[in-house]
């Protein structure tokens, strides 16, 4: 399971520069990966001047996976420097803080496979297959796929019924 964590800084101040952003996911309970950045690391870089009502802003988003079921704690420590008027260019005022939340990873999603055709079958002679997928799980399967092999030299076949002979035709399915 994959999950999309953002976090939104903003800069209220009408003079200062939130300088050198960077902001680091990490997991305090484990069972969680980062995916994306992999080293975790976001870089914000400048963040400008605003106003209560306009504020400057960055957001960056963290893409991670849940590698064990049960909730899990996602913490993003986050931090740089503040400059502007009045703070000396070789003294900038360093700052940082975190936010915190969980994720509640759930597993794998489950499924029902019914695959249903005729008892007998001839050689040559097209029939039905049908296979329903059932998602029996609490979760949505996300990027499911179902990959059919069927084997001992058969072919999958899309049929339609010819309107002037209403004899089929049908057309090899790829892939």
């Amino acid at each position: 399971e994959f999950y999309e964590v953002r976090l939104l800084l903003m800069n209220t101040s009408g003079i200062f520069t939130l300088s050198d952003v960077t902001a680091m996911i990490d997991f305090p309970d484990g069972g969680l990966s980062s995916t994306l950045p992999a080293d975790g690391v976001a870089d914000f870089g400048d963040i400008l001047p605003g106003t209560p009502t306009s504020p400057g802003q960055v957001e960056r988003e963290f893409i991670i996976r849940g590698d064990e079921i049960g909730e899990r704690g996602v913490r993003v420590s986050f931090g740089g420097v503040l400059t502007g008027p009045g703070i000396p260019e070789d003294e900038p005022i360093p700052f940082n803080g975190t936010a915190a939340t969980s994720v509640e990873v759930k597993g794998p999603p489950t499924f029902e496979v019914r695959v249903s055709h005729p008892d007998v079958v001839t050689a040559g002679v097209p029939y039905e297959l049908s296979v329903e997928i059932t998602n029996t799980g609490d979760a949505p399967a996300l990027y499911a796929s179902l990959d059919l092999d069927v084997g001992a030299g058969a072919n999958l076949v899309d049929c339609r019924v010819d309107a002037g002979t209403d004899l089929p035709v049908c057309e090899e399915i790829d892939g």
